[in-house]
């Protein structure tokens, strides 16, 4: 990680100074030149490579209602996404040179009955690969048949450390099961001698469990090999953090790094610009099955909203207007290498 980076990562720890250094780079003058430095950073990254790492849905399905995602909501026909499509997929991006494939989307990763299969298959082509977990149905079975043939990365989304509280933000989610299935995972991957899978636990911080970030990280700090905490996005209008917290975010509209950096290919083969928000797939660009993804980078759907990113437009688009992430995006882009 270069210097640049690491100092962004720690910044973005700190959610006071980070509230600073957003209101220093929203002054006029300050914002001006910012914006130019910036958008030459962003312009030289895309020159190297356009699209960096892809998230692959294998399986639209999910077993919980969170409070903060949009998966209650999304009208899409649950579709699991076939080896020979996956296999297909795979190989483009690999022809593209992306190297790093997320499995999760809006999908509980343990619910595919494929997922050690994909896995296998993406760690033969040498691909980095992660995926997110609510932890509610991991069993003995699925840790062993992961550590056989380990991804690089499980992120484990636990958000808080009270039992009520978890049911509250994840109903149907019981707090002492999944540390105990996270605990699993954990304890046979030191008794087999393994690094990998790298465990991370990401708490989503909201109104509700605000005050408990502390014991979360008492908690996990020495058990996961990394926790981590951030503000819950405005996909499924969840209102803006309060106090300290308010500026997590420019005023401006900055171009968005998952845009570019993370497109998302839903199960049924569509390609959205937005994993993160596209929940329905209201903003496609293209799709695998009849364009590739070469294809899709030549389109004229791409094009128009890469350029309206680029020219820190990224309002006028349905998708990206009023998404959070277009004000959060003002330091993201200095981490990418």
């Amino acid at each position: 990680m270069s210097l640049t980076a690491s100092l962004i990562d720690r910044l973005k720890a700190r959610p006071a100074a980070k509230s600073l250094v957003y209101q220093a780079i929203d002054l006029p003058l300050v914002s001006q030149a910012y914006r130019r430095l910036y958008s030459a950073k962003i312009r030289h990254y895309l020159r190297t490579r356009p699209v960096r790492s892809l998230t692959i849905e294998p399986y639209n399905l999910c077993n919980l209602k969170c409070v903060m995602c949009p998966y209650q909501v999304m009208t899409r026909p649950r579709v699991k996404m076939g080896m020979d499509t996956f296999r297909g997929v795979v190989d483009q991006a690999a022809g593209l040179g992306i190297t790093r494939i997320n499995l999760t989307s809006y999908n509980e990763a343990f619910l595919d009955d494929l997922l050690f299969e994909r896995i296998a298959y993406l760690k033969r082509l040498g691909m980095y690969v992660s995926f997110f977990s609510n932890g509610t149905v991991t069993n003995r079975d699925m840790v062993e048949r992961l550590l056989a043939c380990p991804p690089d990365l499980v992120v484990f989304s636990v958000d808080s450390a009270d039992a009520d509280t978890c049911r509250l933000i994840r109903p149907g989610a019981e707090l002492d099961a999944v540390r105990e299935n996270i605990a699993l995972l954990l304890r046979r991957r030191g008794e087999r001698g393994m690094c990998l899978p790298f465990v991370r636990i990401n708490m989503t911080v909201m109104e509700a469990n605000r005050g408990e970030i502390r014991d979360m990280a008492r908690y996990w700090r020495g058990r996961c090999d990394r926790f981590e905490y951030y503000n819950a996005d405005n996909r499924f209008g969840s209102p803006p953090p309060a106090g300290r917290w308010s500026r997590d975010g420019s005023i401006y509209a900055y171009p968005c790094w998952r845009a570019f950096y993370d497109w998302g290919v839903l199960s049924d083969g569509r390609v959205t610009v937005c994993e993160c928000r596209d929940y329905d797939g209201r903003q496609l660009i293209g799709d695998v099955r009849t364009q590739g993804l070469r294809g899709i980078l030549g389109s004229d759907a791409w094009r128009e909203i890469r350029e309206r990113h680029l020219e820190f437009r990224g309002t006028e688009i349905p998708l990206c207007r009023g998404c959070s992430w277009l004000h959060r995006s003002a330091f993201e882009w200095w981490q990418r290498e």
